[in-house]
């Protein structure tokens, strides 16, 4: 069992964030993280190895999951990426991540290309 997250912990989650994240988390107008976003950001970004969640229906697990791996995405100054999430499509629909995932994989994907292109003449 994890022991609980001090305040501060929960409140820095949101500063680990890759600002394109933390810009589409405000445009949305959350006054904040959710516990289970918070502590999925620290254990991702904090750590190495695999992270598995689990919690009640609607409790913010896809963000949670999507938030600190776009994070890694954006940071990361190679081409290409793998990721690999496990989710049920329903839930996945319902959820406003698409348009995160767009406003920052997107130009990603486009600047890998851009780079690869640039790389191959």
């Amino acid at each position: 069992m994890s022991s609980p997250a001090s305040t501060s912990d929960l409140e820095g989650a949101f500063d680990k964030l890759h600002p394109k994240v933390q810009r589409w988390i405000v445009d949305q107008k959350w006054d904040d993280l959710r516990e289970i976003q918070a502590r999925t950001i620290n254990a991702v970004l904090d750590r190495s190895g695999d992270v598995l969640l689990s919690a009640t229906t609607a409790a913010g697990k896809t963000e949670a999951a999507f938030f600190p791996v776009l994070t890694k995405i954006a940071h990361r100054g190679g081409v290409g990426f793998s990721v690999i999430y496990i989710s049920p499509l329903k839930a996945f629909v319902r959820c406003g991540v698409r348009s995160v995932v767009v406003r920052v994989v997107a130009p990603l994907l486009a600047r890998g290309r851009a780079s690869k292109g640039a790389n191959s003449g």
